[in-house]
């Protein structure tokens, strides 16, 4: 990032909120831009003591005429990224388009967002000092979302605690209501009421007194605690009881919100409009107890016929960062409407489909669907196993499963069974159900002919280890013998051992059993398409 003037910074933010109607009705255009060119004085470049960059309003005079500094640490933000330097540039514009000052006597209050200070003059160092501060952990982090939103940008890091209080604080609240009193410029209400009533009438006017009152006492504890956050976060170096008093706060903060959001959700009939209180969950820490809990009505809801569920589920996997339990997706899909409506084919496409991002699990469905539907056939003996050593860590749609099947090969070491390409670590031993994780021994304990590792001890089997170290001292010597050049490691797997080895530049692997005597037998390889 280059060195701005005040009107290149002003220029640069102002055309990012072309067309962009982030402030909505809250502000126009034009009073943001006068905003800006009144409380940035100057733009500097100092190095920060913490962030990569500030404002700070450092006077004002009775007249209104305010003098602020925005600062932008440039050793700091040439260290990050293009997105991320901008964002900091929008959030220290944001802040100034959330503030208004007003100065009554001796005392200068300051209103940024939703932050209340109040500031006292001393008359000896002819400065303002702080007297009180509230609702910074709020303000913050709805200055990291609109600033993100100017960006056009779905996710910067930065203040991710106070941005989880501002986007639950908006779903409860309405978020263009709460965008409205981040820039309301009348100050003087606020700071005739405690500080954490900032949202009362906007509670009681959407909820009514009696629940607005209710949830207006929520949201005070909300912010007291989101303060506390911002506290301890500015704290790098936290010790044993500061960590703990970190998880204490987040996971209170965590269970007021989660049992205020139910409580909405249950005074909402229409099961349409729970969902949608669900989505705007979707970005937040309560995302997974939220859609278990909605979700869990739908799928109990009689009312709404199989197919209507289905495509209220499709539109949920939509979304970006979605969360749908695998539970609900197999109640809802393979219910007894689901059953009947549904081809065996089409029950794979959709639960592929609604299983995307769930990787975990899915496994044992879609195999048994693959059977049903011919993919794989169980006529000799079950390919369970080496189904799910062919799958990859993310959950296929269709047609890459087909892909993967297509193109997947297996073979055959006495009992055990490998997938192509797949058995690095692993093998699965067919009869009896189970994935056999390998021990790996290395060469060198072998020069002397005996094993000096207890836990090298108990992965080889068997109690002849002196009989297995000198047949391996052997082996490697035969091994130079043929040009062959084994590799350091030698694989276990229950009785089964692997030992890879390279010749003419080609990597291969013979396996071996051990006899009850400890001698080895080599075992052929039989591989199938």
């Amino acid at each position: 990032m280059k060195r701005m003037t005040k009107e290149e910074l002003i220029k640069y933010f102002m055309e990012q909120l072309e067309n962009n109607n982030v402030f909505g009705q809250a502000m126009t255009t034009d009073r943001i831009r006068e905003k800006l060119n009144k409380y940035i004085a100057r733009v500097t470049f100092e190095p920060e003591s913490f962030g990569q960059g500030s404002y700070q309003l450092f006077r004002v005079e009775e007249n209104d005429r305010v003098w602020g500094n925005l600062n932008l640490d440039l050793d700091k933000l040439n260290k990050v990224d293009e997105d991320s330097q901008n964002m900091l540039v929008n959030h220290e514009n944001t802040h100034v388009i959330g503030l208004s000052v007003k100065i009554v006597g001796d005392k200068l209050y300051y209103k940024n967002g939703f932050q209340l200070s109040v500031y006292v003059y001393d008359s000896k160092t002819e400065t303002y000092v702080l007297e009180s501060m509230f609702n910074t952990g709020a303000s913050e982090g709805m200055t990291h979302i609109l600033a993100m939103n100017i960006a056009k940008k779905e996710k910067i890091s930065g203040y991710e605690n106070e941005q989880d209080t501002s986007r639950l604080l908006s779903i409860i609240l309405g978020q263009d209501e709460l965008i409205k009193i981040y820039c309301d410029e009348e100050i003087e209400k606020y700071f005739q009421i405690n500080a954490y009533d900032i949202f009362k009438d906007l509670a009681i006017s959407k909820y009514g007194k009696e629940v607005g009152n209710k949830i207006n006492e929520d949201i005070r504890k909300i912010l007291a605690l989101s303060d506390e956050l911002v506290i301890l976060n500015q704290n790098e170096e936290l010790d044993t009881d500061g960590l703990k008093l970190h998880r204490e706060i987040r996971k209170e903060l965590h269970e007021t919100f989660l049992g205020k959001l139910k409580t909405i959700i249950d005074r909402e009939p229409d099961m349409i409009k729970k969902i949608d209180i669900m989505k705007k969950c979707i970005p937040t820490s309560i995302k997974e107890e939220i859609t278990k809990k909605v979700l869990g009505e739908l799928a109990n809801d009689d009312s709404i016929n199989f197919s209507r569920k289905l495509e209220i589920l499709k539109q949920i996997r939509a979304e970006k960062k979605s969360y749908i339990p695998q539970s609900i997706i197999e109640n809802i899909l393979f219910s007894k409407s689901g059953l009947e409506e549904l081809s065996v084919e089409e029950q794979l496409e959709n639960y592929l489909y609604l299983m995307q991002g769930n990787n975990w699990g899915w496994n044992d469905k879609a195999y048994e669907l693959c059977v049903a539907s011919g993919r794989i056939s169980e006529e000799l003996f079950s390919k369970k196993q080496l189904f799910t050593l062919s799958m990859p860590y993310k959950v296929p749609l269709v047609d890459d499963l087909d892909e993967i099947l297509k193109n997947s090969k297996y073979f055959k070491v006495g009992n055990y069974y490998g997938v192509s390409g797949k058995t690095d670590d692993f093998l699965a031993d067919i009869q009896r159900e189970k994935t056999i994780f390998g021990g790996t021994l290395d060469f060198n304990p072998f020069e002397n002919d005996f094993i000096e590792s207890t836990r090298d001890r108990q992965i080889l089997p068997g109690t002849q280890i002196d009989v297995l170290c000198y047949q391996f001292k052997e082996l490697v010597k035969k091994s130079e013998q043929e040009g062959k050049k084994y590799s350091s490691k030698i694989t276990v797997f229950d009785n089964l051992i692997r030992m890879k080895y390279t010749i003419d530049g080609q990597e291969l692997e013979e396996y071996y059993t051990v006899g009850a005597n400890g001698m080895l037998q080599k075992e052929p390889i039989r591989r199938r398409t």
